[in-house]
């Protein structure tokens, strides 16, 4: 009874509004941190040796903490439930991988081989993927992604009528175009243009004219 009492308070805690937005603000910090962090290794020329500032490596000890707590909560609260929701196999996911991240700091200090550095790196973007849990919390954010998501099929069968009729005209426009452009451009009408002679040179070539001039709409004149 002590124990499905204490379940009870521990899925009060995570439904709370205060803790929801707990955990939003956390996944925001942990992202922003990990865009720094990137930045920092992209300056170094040396980035496999390169670490993170001491102050971020324990502001994102600290994020990792509150992912763990979280996600035990969770495992107490759902217990079976949890291999049914894929949020939780998701946090379960970044959480054994950021373990994984940290044996490696811990116990690989010498193993610095690509592969190693790698394998590391991959854990770390990784968790970028628990940005999507916004997507849950805040119904307004959730609602314009299911918006958004019930247009693409629509955008894509739109890119596809797009792409058919500009290689319509692409193909026509090799034929026809094509062979005036490359008078002028013999001519010597565009030497400081590497472009406009290949401009109609190929269908790929007049597909990029298309879409950067009629779609793009660049250099109009």
């Amino acid at each position: 009874q002590e124990a499905s009492q204490f379940r009870r308070v521990c899925g009060k805690v995570l439904q709370s509004s205060v803790t929801e937005s707990f955990v939003a603000m956390v996944i925001l910090f942990n992202f922003l941190l990990i865009c720094m962090e990137t930045d920092g290794q992209a300056e170094r020329p040396d980035r496999s040796s390169s670490e993170p500032p001491a102050w971020a490596s324990d502001l994102m000890d600290v994020c990792y903490l509150c992912f763990v707590v979280e996600l035990g909560l969770r495992i107490i609260v759902e217990q079976r439930r949890l291999l049914k929701s894929r949020w939780s196999i998701m946090d379960f996911t970044m959480v054994v991988l950021g373990l994984f991240e940290y044996l490696l700091k811990w116990f690989g200090s010498g193993l610095t081989g690509l592969g190693i550095v790698r394998v590391v790196r991959l854990g770390r973007l990784l968790r970028l993927v628990r940005v999507l849990k916004l997507f849950s919390i805040f119904k307004e954010l959730r609602r314009l992604i299911q918006m958004m998501g019930s247009c693409f099929k629509t955008l894509f069968w739109s890119l596809f009528l797009l792409l058919l009729v500009m290689t319509t005209w692409a193909v026509i426009a090799v034929e026809l175009i094509n062979p005036k452009v490359q008078e002028l451009a013999a001519a010597g009408y565009w030497e400081g243009c590497d472009r406009c002679r290949r401009s109609f040179s190929s269908t790929f070539d007049a597909n990029l004219t298309f879409f950067q001039t009629v779609v793009a709409g660049d250099s109009w004149g």
